[in-house]
């Protein structure tokens, strides 16, 4: 818990910087791949941010029966982009500490006690894209 203690001081700075937060879903990953198949790490986050509430979901690799987590507890401060969200596992229960803008997601997730910079996935949409309507035909 002192990770995110100084975390928080350490974010304080940032998240005064950071540019609003507009509603939408943003998809944050540092997924990679090792040299073989199965040497997965990182993380994966969706962020759905709205004026009817906020919600998160969670990948991990070699998730098996944890995955994928939807966050407990959401609290989002669009202005200063802070994130604060909590997940239950089979384990234990964890949190994520950090800011979130419409770049990157950077924080601490204390399941391994590191701060992660994960930046967003390119077409994740601020806001859902708008549906193609089929042309007429000529």
């Amino acid at each position: 818990m002192h990770a995110l203690l100084l975390l928080s001081l350490l974010l304080a700075g940032t998240a005064s910087q950071a540019p609003a937060l507009p509603p939408g879903k943003y998809v944050y990953s540092d997924f990679c791949v090792g040299p073989r198949p199965w040497d997965l790490s990182g993380h994966r986050v969706v962020l759905s941010h709205g004026r009817e509430g906020d919600w998160v979901r969670i990948d991990f690799p070699g998730e098996g029966e944890d995955g994928p987590l939807f966050a407990t507890a959401v609290i989002l401060d669009a202005k200063t982009g802070k994130l604060f969200f909590s997940y239950q596992s089979t384990e234990d229960e964890y949190a994520f500490e950090g800011v979130a803008t419409p770049k990157g997601l950077t924080g601490l997730f204390d399941d391994d006690n590191a701060t992660h910079s994960l930046p967003r996935i390119p077409n994740s949409w601020p806001a859902d894209p708008p549906c193609r309507r089929p042309q007429p035909a000529p």
